[in-house]
Formats: C-alpha cells, sequence, structure tokens
C-alpha cells in the first residue's frame, strides 16, 4: 500500500511496464535504475537470444549484482590502500617531527660553542 510520502512510476524493462513506488525525490533515480537493468537484459539477448522472461532477469540481476561485487571489492580495496597511505604519512610526520627535534638540539649545541668561540677571542 502506498503511504502520503510514496510516489508512484512506471518504468520499462524488457519491454514491459511495471508500476512501483517509491520515497518522494526519489523517482528520477529509480527511472535510473530500471533503464540501466534493461539495458542489461538487452545486451544478455543479444548475446543468448530469447531465453524466456524469468531466466532473462536472473541472468541481468546477476551481471548486476556482480559488477556490483567487483565494484564493492574495489572500494575495500581502496580504503584498505588509503589506510595504509595515512599510516605511512603519519609515520613519515613523526619521523619529521623527531628529525627536526634532533636538528634543533645540534644548531642549539653549535651555537652555543660558538658563543664560547666568540667569547674566547674577545677575552
Amino acid at each position: 500500500m502506498k503511504g502520503p510520502w510514496m510516489a508512484e512510476i512506471s518504468v520499462v524493462v524488457n519491454g514491459r511496464s511495471y508500476r512501483l513506488a517509491c520515497d518522494d525525490g526519489e523517482e528520477e533515480h529509480l527511472e535510473e535504475l530500471a533503464s540501466y537493468l534493461d539495458t542489461q537484459v538487452k545486451d544478455i539477448e543479444k548475446h543468448f537470444g530469447k531465453v524466456g522472461d524469468t531466466r532473462l532477469l536472473v541472468m541481468a540481476g546477476l551481471t548486476v549484482a556482480d559488477r556490483l561485487y567487483e565494484s564493492l571489492s574495489k572500494i575495500e580495496d581502496l580504503h584498505d590502500q588509503l589506510k595504509i597511505l595515512q599510516d605511512s604519512k603519519r609515520g613519515a610526520m613523526e619521523r619529521s617531527r623527531s628529525e627536526e627535534k634532533e636538528l634543533a638540539l645540534k644548531l642549539d649545541a653549535a651555537a652555543e660553542r660558538l658563543e664560547r668561540l666568540g667569547k674566547q677571542l674577545a677575552g
């Protein structure tokens, strides 16, 4: 049953019209999804011919699911790579801060020596 916040649209997949309900504002997105599924169905039908509506839709659904699975795997891999890069950056920054402190100590020591030398030369 359609609620007061639901919109109703008609989409076409494999030459058949379907009435669907969706949240208000989601109509265009649902139409795009149906168009994408219809494209997959047509592509499969070109390769395999008429194999029956149910089988055709299952094959298209599996094709879309496979692409989704691959995309999710790539996103997960990219997330892992990002974490490695962030950890590497954090480590590099820590090393940089440590080296800056070490360099500052060496510069302070050199300045003290120069002051002592300056006093010795003046005195």
